[in-house]
């Protein structure tokens, strides 16, 4: 609606919510009487919108949806940052253990494949039954999907492999392999069974403040790290197409 519209454009990405002040004030219709009243009115803009107490219900209504909403970008925003640096730290461990460098592509400690991953499992394992297996098969099934696809698009963009799996036994096209996506499994049932619960437990006793500033300065940092990695993989690529002309 519009006056959605018009409270949104005002927001300053904080939790709205409707307080009372009194005021003086003169009513339109003849048979309300003048004098002072609760004037109810929205914080949480860049300015305060006050309105008749006769719009109280629609415009409680307006301010749940808009937090409801915030609340759930928030939730991506945070799960996005928790799967890319756990899964950047799991991925160390890992290789550390197998005598392997990891295949890391950012400066800083985090790796957006696991972000997205972690995003989709969440967003799908939400929708199936309750069932370990179900889950496990799963979140192998829609892992291996995103880091097959993940791989094909940056090939495509920046002409080169940012990982092979082909000394690996039962890979595809070097792109995945058997190994790994069962450990993606495992990891759709860590996210089911323990990060989720314990997600709500941080949040109740977190400071949502403090809570925020330190995911959009981690989703700040990542995206910068982000822009310069892929300013250097152009640049590498236009060096490697100078070299072929040669």
């Amino acid at each position: 609606s519009f006056i959605y519209e018009y409270i949104s454009s005002l927001t300053k990405g904080d939790k709205l919510e409707i307080k009372y002040k009194e005021t003086y004030w003169f009513p339109l219709e003849p048979d309300r009487t003048r004098g002072y009243s609760n004037m109810p009115y929205i914080t949480g803009l860049t300015k305060e919108v006050e309105f008749d107490n006769i719009l109280l219900p629609y415009m409680e209504r307006l301010v749940n949806e808009y937090n409801s909403e915030l609340n759930k970008f928030m939730n991506i925003l945070m799960d996005f940052v928790f799967f890319s640096i756990i899964g950047f730290i799991s991925e160390v461990i890992y290789c550390s253990l197998n005598k392997r460098k990891s295949g890391k592509a950012l400066y800083g400690p985090w790796c957006p494949l696991y972000g997205l991953g972690g995003l989709l499992i969440i967003s799908i394992v939400s929708h199936v039954p309750e069932n370990m297996f179900i889950i496990y098969l799963v979140s192998v099934l829609v892992a291996s999907f995103t880091e097959y696809l993940v791989s094909v698009i940056l090939e495509m963009i920046f002409d080169m492999k940012w990982w092979d799996y082909s000394f690996k036994k039962f890979n595809l096209n070097g792109r995945i392999c058997l190994e790994n996506s069962l450990l993606f499994g495992v990891l759709g049932i860590l996210i089911f069974y323990f990060y989720l619960p314990l997600k709500v437990y941080m949040i109740s006793i977190c400071d949502p403040l403090l809570l925020k500033i330190i995911v959009y300065l981690l989703f700040t940092a990542m995206c910068i790290d982000g822009v310069i990695t892929i300013i250097e993989a152009f640049e590498v690529k236009y060096r490697y197409q100078l070299i072929k002309k040669i």
